[in-house]
């Protein structure tokens, strides 16, 4: 199967997933009233069902995929974090995850070995605990530690990307 392929059949997979969710929790919150964490819960979900629907749409009209810029665009000014996977399979792979929404935005095996080229998955393994933090500006996007002090002064960006033309015109509708 080609990677893309593969990538629209976990999208739509995805999107089925929170449906079923969201639908189980407007059962219940039927059933009985509905709580303030319930609500922000649904509010979450109905927000990354909407995107990437939105995604998947762009994607079957022969798009491109996110580009890192879009990515880290789309969580600008959410709280962000370097993390390890949490799940047994997952415990070689580091990533960026968007606390504000509870998704991953990017997840990479760990190499163990000599690389001769530096990863992100290497960066993000230096950068481990440090605070993050998105930004953009105009038609750049990308992420700086702030533990680091690359945010001062204006300083170095830890990745940086271009935001891609139709994901203004999506983001912005």
């Amino acid at each position: 199967m080609d990677p893309d392929d593969n990538r629209l059949d976990m999208l739509r997979e995805s999107i089925r997933l929170t449906e079923e969710i969201l639908n189980g929790l407007a059962r219940s919150g039927t059933e009985q009233s509905q709580t303030e964490t319930e609500s922000g819960v649904v509010a979450r979900l109905t927000h990354g069902r909407d995107w990437r629907l939105r995604y998947l749409n762009h994607l079957e009209k022969g798009g491109q995929l996110l580009n890192l810029g879009d990515e880290w665009s789309m969580h600008h000014g959410h709280d962000l974090a370097i993390e390890w996977g949490y799940e047994a399979w997952d415990e070689n792979r580091i990533g960026l995850r968007c606390r504000s929404c509870d998704d991953w935005i990017q997840l990479y095996d760990v190499d163990t070995g000599p690389t001769a080229e530096p990863t992100i998955s290497g960066l993000y393994v230096e950068h481990e605990t440090h605070t993050v933090l998105s930004w953009r500006r105009g038609a750049e996007a990308g992420i700086e530690c702030v533990t680091c002090g690359a945010v001062e002064d204006d300083g170095f960006p830890l990745l940086a990307a271009p935001v891609s033309d139709w994901f203004d015109e999506v983001w912005n509708g």
